[in-house]
C-alpha cells in the first residue's frame, strides 16, 4: 500500500470527511538531500466537519495526532490545505 493511501486510509478512519485528496510530491524532491531514505513529501487537502469550528493551529495538530505513526517514518513532509 503507498504512503499516500495510508494517509488517506488513517483520516478517513478518524474523521468524518467530505473531501480528502492526498498528492505525493517525493519526486519533485529527489534531491533533497536531508530527507532520510523512504520518507516522502506529501500535499494534503482535507476538508471534515470536525476540522470546521477548530482554530487553523488545532486543525494541524490534529491531523499530525492521526499521521503520528506514519510521521517517523514514511513522511518527511507535509503541507495541508483545508477547504
Amino acid at each position: 500500500m503507498s504512503t499516500a493511501k495510508e494517509i488517506e486510509d488513517l483520516l478517513n478512519e478518524s474523521l468524518d470527511i467530505s473531501y480528502v485528496e492526498v498528492r505525493d510530491l517525493t519526486s519533485t524532491h529527489k534531491n533533497h538531500t536531508q530527507k532520510p531514505a523512504g520518507q516522502g513529501h506529501y500535499k494534503l487537502t482535507i476538508a471534515a466537519k470536525e476540522l470546521e469550528a477548530m482554530p487553523l493551529l488545532e486543525r494541524h495538530r490534529c491531523i499530525y495526532r492521526i499521521l503520528d505513526s506514519l510521521m517517523n517514518n514514511k513522511i518527511h513532509a507535509l503541507s495541508i490545505n483545508f477547504c
